[in-house]
This record gives structure tokens, C-alpha cells and sequence, in this order.
């Protein structure tokens, strides 16, 4: 487990709670996120929403159980109607409804993915999660089950993820990456922050690298804590979409999505498709165990080349802590 925590509180933002696929017309789902049970559904005519896991009436769980009928989550104790807004729209037994609401999320459903927006004062959205135009794109395999992987349960901090995109120096050690690797720049715009790395891929001719190394560039962007996009070119053109939401205070989901050009006409990922999609999962792989027992150094005695991004990072990622204006 990670021990420490860069601020107290979880932070404000987009964080994914699915993929669109999971999701069908008339599905409930149950999920716990930031300590809160929630219920995931869908109605009949394909608008997801997300709500309070618990029926205003009495408590019963509305995602195990409940169903959906038309535009309306149904509870499964007293047959209860609540609409996508949180209110009740229909009692079975009576000739009223009541005036109790059922608490909802706000809920974006773009491009292959679900997004909730959290906030501990319960404010508004302040900006959208970014568009993937790689969704729409025929040349890379579709989002599903071939192309999506989550790691459930996770013991490390949310930021701890973020902050390695600023990290020059564990890219040879622990992804067995080419000496050569750098970072080239950073910038922070408003609740994005970019670094872009350049470095050779591969040593030799592998399944990878079939001609031999490549110069190639990892340019990588977090919205926020929760939601960060990698575009690797050179040699190879993938995007990765690696997501981070907090369970509790100790646990997080991490969600990851390759955009993997075809390498044939299947719709399944095959040949070097599926080779790259591999790669990024072992990648992943490799940081679990490194993030689950590590600890949260708040002033690491860090050198000059690495100092700058992380600082900035850091500074950059305190925004999103509405507990941090309070401290």
C-alpha cells in the first residue's frame, strides 16, 4: 500500500466509471466509487445515468436488483420510479408521487467511454474530458474486450500514477527502455499538463522493432488526476487512454484502452496489433507492484534534470484538491 498522500480529500475532476460497451440498453450496474455506493444504468433508449446506489424510500440497493423500464430506474424492494434527473416519477401502489429525489451524478458518454464528475462541494463541472478522434477512426481496432483491460482494486494514490508521466529516469529501468530517453519539454494549460519524451525505441530487430531501433516520441496529457492520454509515434502510431478512480481513500480502478492500428482486416487485434496491445498491458504490469509498496515522499531530494517536471507537475496537480484551499 502507498503510504502518504499528496493532499488530503479526493480530487475534483473527470474519472471513468466504464466503457461504453459494458453498458446496454436497460443495464443496472452497481459500483463504489469515492467511498459511495452508486448505481450505473441505462435506459431503454440508451442514455447512461449515474445515481445514488440507495432508494430515497428505504434504502434498498438499486444496483442489485433494479431494473429499468423505459427511462425510469426501478427499485426492486417497492417498485419505486426514479427518472435520470432523481426524481420520483411513479409508485405502483399509490395514485402520487413522492417529493424525495434520488442523488445523481453528472455523466459524459463520448467516444467509447463513461465519465463521472466529482467534486467534494458537490459544484458543477468546470471543463469536459477531451474528444479521441481515435474512436471514430476505422484504421484502429474498435473499444472492447480485445482492447480495454482494468486493474481492479489498486493500493496507491491517484497523483503517484499522474506524477510518472514527469519521470524521466525509471523509464530505462523499469520498462527496459533505451538508455537515450529524455525528456524534451512540459507545459501546463489550465487542468492539462503535457511532457513529451523522446528516445529510441528498441536495441534490435524484435517483433517490435522489425527493421531495427526507431526514433519515436511519447507525448503524454492528464485532464486532471483521473484521466490521462498517451500518443506514442514513430515506427509505431498507438494512443493510450490510462484512467485512475478512487474506491476509498486506499484503492483505486485503473482502466487502460489501446487505440492499435489494424494489422489486418479481422476485427480482433492480431499480428503486430495484438503484440502492441501485450506490450502496453506487461508495461502496466510492471508498475503494480512498484506502486502498491511504495511511499509518498512530499519533498523528495530529487536532482536537477528531474526536478523541474515533477515540481511542476506537483504544483500543477494541486489545483484539483478543493481540500487544499482550506488547509
Amino acid at each position: 500500500m502507498t503510504h502518504g498522500r499528496p493532499h488530503p480529500g479526493f480530487p475534483t475532476g473527470w474519472f471513468q466509471v466504464g466503457w461504453s460497451y459494458e453498458l446496454a440498453a436497460g443495464d443496472v450496474r452497481p459500483l463504489y466509487y469515492f467511498g459511495q455506493h452508486l448505481a450505473l444504468w441505462r435506459t431503454k433508449q440508451g442514455t447512461p445515468h449515474l445515481t445514488s446506489g440507495y432508494c430515497p424510500h428505504l434504502g434498498t440497493s438499486l444496483g442489485h436488483g433494479g431494473q429499468v423500464e423505459n427511462d425510469a430506474l426501478v427499485c426492486p424492494m417497492h417498485g419505486w420510479h426514479w427518472d435520470g434527473a432523481g426524481r420520483n416519477v411513479r409508485i405502483p401502489y399509490e395514485d402520487s408521487v413522492s417529493p424525495a429525489c434520488l442523488p445523481t451524478w453528472q455523466l459524459r458518454e463520448a467516444d467509447g467511454f463513461l465519465w463521472a464528475w466529482y467534486s467534494s462541494s458537490g459544484g458543477p463541472p468546470t471543463w469536459e474530458p477531451p474528444r479521441l478522434p481515435e474512436a471514430s477512426e476505422s484504421r484502429y481496432h474498435d473499444i472492447d474486450a480485445d482492447t480495454t483491460r482494468i486493474w481492479s482494486a489498486v493500493s496507491v494514490h491517484p497523483q503517484v500514477i499522474v506524477e510518472t508521466s514527469a519521470d524521466e529516469a525509471h523509464n530505462p529501468v523499469l520498462h527496459r527502455a533505451s538508455p537515450d530517453w529524455r525528456i524534451e519539454g512540459f507545459s501546463s494549460d489550465d487542468v492539462r499538463f503535457e511532457t513529451v519524451h523522446r528516445f529510441t525505441f528498441g536495441n534490435r530487430r524484435s517483433r517490435l522493432t522489425p527493421d531495427g531501433p526507431v526514433d519515436s516520441t511519447l507525448t503524454q496529457a492528464y485532464w486532471g488526476i483521473g484521466l490521462g492520454v498517451n500518443w506514442f509515434r514513430g515506427g509505431v502510431t498507438s494512443t493510450f487512454v490510462q484512467t485512475q478512480t478512487p474506491i476509498d481513500n486506499d484503492r483505486i480502478d485503473i482502466r487502460g484502452t489501446v487505440f492499435a492500428e489494424r494489422a489486418d482486416t479481422s476485427d480482433r487485434p492480431t499480428g503486430f496489433a495484438r503484440k502492441w496491445i501485450d506490450m502496453e498491458w506487461l508495461q502496466m504490469d510492471r508498475h503494480l507492484e512498484i506502486w502498491e509498496t511504495m511511499r509518498y515522499v512530499a519533498t523528495p531530494p530529487l536532482t536537477t534534470s528531474e526536478a523541474a517536471p515533477q515540481l511542476a507537475l506537483r504544483e500543477w496537480a494541486g489545483q484539483f484538491y478543493e481540500s487544499r484551499d482550506h488547509s
